[in-house]
C-alpha cells in the first residue's frame, strides 16, 4: 500500500505517522544515517521502476546530499520501506 503525503505543515522538518506509517525528511537524520540508508533506498528504487527509469545509486546519493530537506522516506525500525 502506497501512502502519498502532499500537504505538510512546514518544510522545517516533519516526523509523524500517517496510516500507521512513519515518515522522515532526510535532513532530520545524521549524515552517517543518510549514507547508511542509500543502499536500501536504491534497492527500493530499482524494485519500483523499470531499469531505464530508475535513478542511479549515485544520483540518489547526490539528491540526498544536496537537498535532503526535499527527500522524504518511510522508515520503520531503522529500515526504509517507502
Amino acid at each position: 500500500e502506497l501512502v502519498f503525503m502532499n500537504q505538510m505543515d512546514s518544510h522545517d522538518g516533519y516526523y509523524g505517522a500517517v496510516g500507521g506509517k512513519e515518515f522522515v525528511f532526510m535532513h532530520e537524520l545524521p549524515v552517517e544515517e543518510r549514507e547508511r540508508l542509500i543502499d536500501e533506498i536504491y534497492a527500493l528504487e530499482c524494485a519500483s521502476f523499470p531499469a531505464d527509469e530508475a535513478a542511479s545509486r549515485a544520483n540518489l546519493a547526490l539528491r540526498i546530499r544536496v537537498a535532503p530537506e526535499l527527500f522524504l522516506c518511510a522508515i520503520r525500525g531503522g529500515r526504509v520501506y517507502g
